[in-house]
């Protein structure tokens, strides 16, 4: 019985009914049997490798070439087959004949080296570094080439320990031709680790050779001079380095290497032929010094240095270094570049460079480098105290922090240098700590350097509107503002100038448009105050003036827009329009019935006589065109009292800021008061600024403060306070919500925060006198002045302006800046206005000014108000900043009377019988005294 066997040929895709084929795809053979091939000769080569290891117990080096050119970085590791490597002949399985190829496949799978994540890494990592430095060496021999041609003669720049020898400049310019020579050599002993920096660079610098590109890695081979031509090594060593030749390990390692006396080491002795040394310079530090050259300093040059040891028993972040460069030799890259140089000690915060006159030559530049840490400043005094830079030997020390802050950097007679192009040198105001252009090598004079500058024009601020409408109002309003900004400004009230030429007032009639006799007077005065507008901008330094008049024709207006066009100053009109009955009759009885013209007079008769003279205006009244006749000229109508605005062509910040403020103002019934924090533990010590809390007697005054806010009834009442920890404290008390103000906070004292007046004047005793001197633009250094406040606090201002009822908790000098705001108190009156603690001071605004009530609450206080010092001589101010006029707080005794003379015509004796038979207030015969005829020019 026979039994049939069949073998069922099975195929992976029987059960989806693929057929089975015998066929072979034309592309898949051919790459299957090549992988196949490929995998028989890998077998045999590890098969082979892991027999011979077997046998041999010695493991086979990688095989370096020497021979090829380039330094170490460029040389190759070639991995050699173990069978080759073991003297085999190359294995080939059985399965192929001698004649195949082989076809190598980049990137083979090594079943050694399963995962080459590591080494390609560090493939990638290596051709970064050296892209890193290829790129650095290009940026060094870039700064090289400039420093070489900035250097007549070829003067080696850059920091050096030996001055640079004749002919380096030839050597440099061969030096890429030698590195190509001297690259076909075969492999340099690199020096030792010892004599070898962190950063890989050796610690002696070769001045006599081309300088190899820092932070190489290969050492390059000396070059190949010939005898004639070979560059002089350094000095050779004494007698007492060669009894001791063999004491350190620089000896050791000379010898070594075949060290003979009066040789340089390296195969043409261009070499070292002096052992390095170290001096130990303080604790963890030192320099590298030449043999015995530290033993025999040079006594020239000893007496001129101060002992390093000396200059490191104070330490600072502030580096000087001297005689870099002479007087004159100043070039817009050495700043960079110094800054550059000195990174590798630690960062360098701020480099600069100052001359100083009639000195030697050695000392007329300085160079100030001001580092992040102390530990950076050490390391660049002893690296570069003694070094070379241009064949200049450098003088390192370190420069007091606190002088070099505020720019103290020498004598009086430093001056900052300058770039290219400028027309004048700087000196620093010592009150201000601003920089200021001098004048023929002088300091600008003191007025200039306290009043601003600007590089816009004068302004003319030009007053438009009909009798009664707030325009004088706006006018004083306006520049008290601008002054206590700054901005020095003054208002020229025409009818001033018409009662200094109209002693007395008769009737409404003087203002009829047919009263030819009157019409004249009242424009010679209106020339009059142009002509003091002109006086006063060009000469006496103003920057703003208030032109206070009706000017209700376009024929004024046009006389004014001439004379701004003839001297140069920008016209700014502002128009007050109100047709509200009850404003104009609140304005005429607050206001204009208490006037000089009607000092005789009843209200009732007054009131009649200035509402006719409204009407003798309306007839020839002609407003701001903005549609047609005046829509090129800048000006702001406030139309009823600001409850609208029309705007139209601001030209500049100066007419911006009026707007902004016109805006802000209202005139509705307000109290605002103002008080200082309740007593802190630092008012108790003297102690300025700081951030303390409250006293016992401080707590004790923000109750009082409480119950005196209860008692005001005061309704919508709002509480601003500082951020300070005494003034919230004091607000607390209150029992009521309140805003914090950062612009609040008290005046920074700079480096004198938290000292008492008696530290400072110990300390810093210059800084103590110059407070004295003009304790309003005086700035603390690294503080502030009374000028920086002012600006600090202007916001708070706006915004008071637009409050109703107020109360603000702050601080001494705070509350100086507001209360000169609302007193009109001049730059120099300022510092010194009395704010004492646990008094609150009631502000009620009025018409021209501002009514003050001083109110103690019964709890004492130490008093911190310091009187100004009488042994100050105090001259004129340096900005005379109050030009308005204050009736209820500061009245003016000196006031400038107007300037109406030289007449054409002879005086006037009397007046008209029309209008003598009109008068008011006084005989019906009154004297016309005008002093004479108005012109400008």
């Amino acid at each position: 019985m026979k039994c049939v066997c069949i073998r069922n040929r099975m195929s992976l895709y029987d059960d989806l009914g693929v057929a089975a084929s015998d066929t072979k795809t034309e592309g898949w053979s051919k790459n299957f049997k090549l992988l196949q091939s490929q995998l028989k000769v890998k077998k045999a080569a590890l098969t082979q490798a892991k027999t011979q290891r077997m046998k041999q117990t010695t493991v086979l080096a990688p095989v370096i070439d020497l021979k090829r050119g380039g330094s170490s970085d460029e040389r190759q590791i070639i991995d050699t087959p173990p069978h080759a490597a073991a003297g085999l002949k190359d294995a080939v399985p059985s399965g192929f004949s001698s004649g195949d190829v082989l076809i190598p496949l980049a990137d083979e799978y090594d079943p050694m080296f399963p995962n080459d994540y590591e080494k390609v890494v560090k493939r990638h990592r290596e051709e970064r570094q050296r892209q890193r430095e290829q790129e650095r060496q290009k940026e060094i021999e870039e700064r090289e080439k400039k420093r070489k041609d900035r250097h007549d003669g070829g003067v080696p720049s850059g920091f050096s320990r030996f001055p640079a020898a004749e002919g380096d400049s030839d050597e440099e310019e061969d030096y890429e031709k030698e590195r190509r020579k001297r690259s076909m050599g075969g492999a340099a002993i690199a020096p030792p680790s010892s004599l070898v920096d962190k950063d890989g660079s050796s610690s002696f610098s070769y001045e006599d050779e081309g300088r190899p590109a820092r932070g190489s890695k290969a050492a390059i081979p000396p070059p190949m001079y010939e005898d004639s031509d070979r560059p002089r090594s350094p000095p050779g060593p004494t007698s007492s380095f060669l009894a001791n030749m063999g004491g350190t390990v620089a000896h050791k390692i000379m010898q070594k290497y075949g060290f003979k006396e009066g040789q340089g080491l390296g195969k043409h002795e261009q070499g070292l032929s002096t052992a390095l040394s170290v001096e130990k310079t303080s604790k963890r530090g030192g320099k590298i010094i030449i043999g015995d050259a530290a033993e025999k300093p040079d006594s020239s040059k000893k007496s001129d240095a101060n002992p390093l040891t000396e200059i490191l028993k104070n330490p600072t972040k502030v580096v000087l270094l001297r005689n870099m460069v002479g007087r004159g030799e100043v070039d817009e890259d050495l700043e960079g570049e110094t800054k550059e140089e000195c990174e590798k000690y630690g960062k360098v915060v701020k480099c600069v460079i100052f001359e100083i006159a009639d000195v030697p030559d050695d000392e007329a530049v300085r160079i100030f480098l001001e580092f992040e840490r102390v530990e950076s400043a050490i390391k660049a005094v002893v690296d570069l105290n003694g070094r070379y830079f241009g064949g200049r030997v450098v003088k390192a020390c370190f420069y007091n922090l606190d002088k070099f802050r505020v720019l103290d950097l020498g004598e009086q007679c430093s001056r900052i240098l300058l770039p290219r192009g400028m027309p004048r040198e700087l000196t620093q105001n010592r009150i201000q700590k601003i920089w200021i252009p001098t004048k023929d090598d002088r300091p600008a004079p003191r007025r200039a350097a306290g009043a601003p500058h600007f590089a816009n024009p004068p302004t003319v601020i030009v007053m438009v509107g009909l009798p009664a409408r707030g325009k004088t109002y706006i006018s004083k309003k306006l520049t008290r503002y601008l002054n206590w900004i700054g901005m020095p400004t003054k208002v020229f009230n025409v009818g001033e100038y018409r009662r200094e030429a109209v002693k007395n007032y008769s009737s409404y009639d003087f203002f009829k448009p047919d009263n030819e006799c009157a019409v004249k007077i009242r424009q010679q005065c209106a020339l009059a105050a142009l002509r003091d507008v002109k006086s006063y901008l060009k000469d006496e330094g103003g920057q703003v003036a208030v032109f206070d008049a009706t000017n209700t024709t376009r024929e004024r207006r046009e006389m004014i827009l001439q004379f701004g066009s003839e001297n140069g100053f920008k016209i700014f009109f502002i128009e007050s329009v109100c047709d509200d009955p009850s404003v104009i009759a609140s304005n005429i009885m607050e206001v204009k019935v208490s006037c000089p013209d009607y000092r005789d007079c009843n209200k009732t008769d007054a009131m009649l006589d200035f509402q006719r003279r409204i009407e003798c205006y309306k007839t020839s009244y002609q407003p701001l065109d903005p549609d047609q006749h005046d829509r090129d000229l800048s000006f702001i109508k406030v139309i009823d009292v600001g409850r609208r605005f029309l705007v139209n062509r601001i030209q500049d910040h100066i007419q911006s800021k009026i707007v902004y403020y016109l805006m802000n103002i209202h005139v509705q019934p307000r109290t605002i008061y103002l008080c200082r924090h309740g007593e802190s533990t630092d008012n108790l010590e003297g102690r300025l600024g700081g951030d303390a809390g409250l006293s016992p007697r401080g707590r004790q005054f923000s109750s009082a403060l409480a119950r005196f806010v209860e008692e005001q009834q005061m309704k919508d009442l709002k509480v601003w306070t500082s951020q300070l920890c005494s003034s919230i404290q004091t607000a607390e008390h209150l029992g009521v919500q309140y805003e914090q103000w950062k612009a609040l906070n008290e005046i920074d004292a700079g480096v004198c925060e938290e000292m008492t007046y008696d530290e400072v004047k110990e300390k810093f005793p210059e800084e103590f006198a110059l407070r004295d001197e003009d304790k309003f633009y005086y700035r603390y250094p690294a503080g502030e002045s009374y000028q920086d406040l002012v600006q600090r606090v202007e916001p708070v201002i706006m915004e008071l302006e637009r409050q109703e009822n107020v109360l603000v908790i702050c601080h001494q000098a705070v509350m100086r800046c507001l209360l000169a705001y609302f007193l009109d108190k001049s730059a120099d009156e300022m510092p010194y206005l009395r704010c004492p603690l646990h008094t609150v001071l009631k502000l009620t605004p009025v018409a021209y000014g501002c009514k003050v009530e001083s109110i103690f609450l019964n709890v004492e206080a130490v008093n911190t108000h310091r009187d100004r010092p009488e042994e100050v001589k105090r001259g004129p101010g340096t900005l005379i900043r109050r030009n308005s006029v204050t009736p209820l707080t500061s009245p003016e005794s000196n006031i400038k009377k107007p300037r109406i003379d030289d007449l054409d015509e002879a005086p006037i004796q009397e007046l008209p019988p029309s209008v003598a038979s009109m008068a008011l207030c006084s005989p019906s015969h009154l004297p016309l005294a005008l002093a004479g005829q108005v012109g400008f020019s």
